[in-house]
């Protein structure tokens, strides 16, 4: 079967009247518009660390658990960091637990990072679905590689930060995910 393309359209009354010469084709632009919601939908997960980071290395679950209600899938994730720093390497990490708290592990092959050869208000962003494809790359960004896109209602990412730039500031991580 073949899709309808996605289109943001505006279903017009006169459309809708009973014998309308239109009201057949409404339902391609009603199925375009509802497509557009169902590619286009998302939330986004942010974790932030403003201002200098140093003392966060090691941390685990810096900002607590975020949890999700329904079944979901990662669309795209995001990194950016603002003042890089004078060496070293930011390294963050996404562990995911299960509905019972049990740590199942990082949810990536290649961990998100940003080096000391970044620029000021360096940021990055790949998307996953419907295929991999590199949105926006930068200078001493690494993009994430995820081991599945695909998570359950109940369970809970934590983020850790693994390592820190030497006097780097403001970093984050965005994760914009889809009810599937």
């Amino acid at each position: 079967m073949t899709a309808i393309t996605d289109a943001r359209t505006i279903i017009q009354a006169e459309e809708t009247r009973t014998r309308a010469p239109t009201s057949e084709s409404m339902f391609t632009r009603v199925g375009g518009a509802i497509n557009f919601i169902n590619n286009r939908q998302l939330f986004v997960f942010n974790f932030n660390i403003n201002g200098g980071y140093d003392l966060a290395a090691g941390q685990a679950g810096l900002e607590g658990l975020f949890m999700f209600p329904f079944d979901f899938e990662i669309h795209s994730i995001g990194i950016s960091n603002m003042v890089p720093g004078s060496g070293g390497t930011t390294t963050l990490d996404v562990h995911l637990l299960t509905a019972s708290g049990v740590d199942a592990g990082t949810i990536f092959s290649t961990k998100p990072s940003v080096d000391s050869t970044s620029p000021s208000n360096a940021y990055a962003l790949r998307q996953y679905l419907p295929g991999v494809s590199d949105i926006k790359t930068s200078t001493g960004i690494t993009l994430p590689s995820l081991t599945t896109t695909i998570f359950d209602a109940g369970d809970a990412f934590r983020v850790d930060v693994d390592s820190v730039m030497t006097a780097a500031e403001n970093v984050a991580l965005q994760i914009m995910y889809r009810p599937r």
